[in-house]
């Protein structure tokens, strides 16, 4: 009878175990796949030149640990500048003047050319930076040059005007389908062409003006002895792809810790996963979307 008692408390117990694994929302991991807390979180993120948190759009866990994270920093005493995958360098003159409080919140959101989801996944960090005087940088490309690279390729930038390749990284930006993500990308196409007359290298292409700027305006504006935090899709980031290897490209003597956001049916460490970033942020997929 003990036995057979025994045998069901440790069943109980397993199931309850597993419970918890099922419903814990997201779990912090290191690249070996150590589970750590916000606090080493903190710490870690805090000694590099430029912090890479890279983000699933519409995953709201990961929207939130990216604010806690800026608050978190600033609360330290870190000296921040915060820049984002989702403001475009043309609209930086828009955006210092509502940092400046020269503008309202809605006219500069009326204005600036800001992502669907702008309300609920960015204006946070946004607000928390102008709140704080956290220098904000528009570091994108304006999308019309990429789609102008998707279908005619990098050479056609060469067309415009000097002031408007000042909104991007100088021409010509080193291209190589060896950079992490780039031949992932062109496989996904299946090595074609969107359907819309432009070739697969191309689409890489447009995306990589977006990764080279990206960098290009981080370095441009990171100022010594201060953290650059600057939060971007996964693709541009994941295994020091994208923005990581252009800023390697560009400044080697930059320190860059990158973060990586996964989804996952349990958040349980996936040996996969090793190497893809320095933290790794693994959310449970079923956790509710924002858009």
């Amino acid at each position: 009878m003990f036995i057979r008692w025994s045998l069901v408390l440790v069943v109980a117990l397993l199931s309850q175990s597993q419970l918890a694994i099922s419903q814990k929302a997201y779990a912090w991991y290191t690249s070996e796949g150590k589970e750590i807390d916000f606090d080493q979180v903190i710490k870690r993120s805090s000694k590099t030149d430029v912090l890479l948190f890279g983000e699933l759009h519409n995953n709201a866990v990961c929207h939130w640990m990216q604010l806690e994270l800026l608050m978190a920093l600033h609360e330290k005493g870190e000296e921040l500048q915060f820049g984002a995958e989702m403001l475009e360098v043309d609209d930086q003159a828009i955006l210092n003047e509502y940092q400046a409080k020269l503008i309202t919140a809605k006219l500069f959101e009326r204005e600036a050319r800001l992502w669907p989801n702008y309300d609920t996944d960015y204006k946070p960090m946004v607000d928390f930076s102008v709140e704080k005087n956290i220098p904000i940088v528009a570091t994108n490309v304006p999308r019309r040059y990429a789609s102008v690279v998707a279908k005619k390729g990098q050479a056609a930038l060469q067309s415009f005007t000097e002031e408007s390749q000042a909104w991007m990284a100088p021409l010509p930006y080193p291209f190589s389908m060896s950079t992490p993500g780039y031949q992932e990308m062109l496989d996904m196409m299946g090595g074609h062409g969107s359907g819309h007359g432009a070739s697969g290298e191309n689409m890489v292409q447009a995306q990589a003006i977006k990764d080279a700027t990206m960098a290009h305006f981080i370095l441009e504006n990171w100022k010594r002895g201060k953290l650059f935090y600057h939060i971007q899709g996964d693709f541009h980031s994941a295994n020091r792809g994208g923005i990581a290897a252009y800023i390697n490209e560009y400044n080697a003597k930059r320190e860059v810790l990158i973060i990586s956001t996964v989804e996952s049916e349990f958040v349980e460490w996936d040996e996969g996963l090793a190497g893809r970033a320095d933290i790794i942020l693994v959310v449970k997929q079923n956790f509710t979307k924002t858009h």
